[in-house]
């Protein structure tokens, strides 16, 4: 068996002393540019809230005008009924044809199609 021995510096690898200085202060070079807030970053930040300002306001807009849509039917109907009575305006309800919202219908493929079929 023969001993061989490697010089302490290549086999551990010591790195220079962290009080030196400059000596490895590229790390903080690298978070500062990361999280700094730059007027590119500041814009990028202000159109995604914009954005999202945009479509809550849309969305409120939306559900006020269906606010108003209800309020505007019911409003309708109680002036009917004041107007006609309960028993007509019951009756022009019952005259309407309902109309039923249905999803769409699922369309199966013809069994005989396949292979295999008798």
């Amino acid at each position: 068996m023969s001993n061989i021995s490697f010089p302490s510096t290549e086999r551990f690898k010591i790195k220079s002393s962290p009080y030196i200085r400059g000596a490895d202060m590229g790390w903080l070079n690298r978070l500062a540019t990361k999280y700094i807030l730059t007027p590119e970053k500041l814009a990028e930040n202000e159109l995604r809230d914009t954005r999202l300002a945009l479509y809550q306001a849309e969305r409120q807009l939306l559900e006020a005008e269906m606010r108003v849509d209800y309020y505007r039917n019911v409003l309708s109907f109680l002036e009917a009924i004041s107007a006609d009575g309960v028993e007509k305006v019951a009756d022009t309800q019952r005259q309407k044809p309902s109309v039923q919202l249905q999803g769409p219908q699922r369309v199966t493929p013809d069994i005989s199609s396949y292979r295999g079929a008798a």
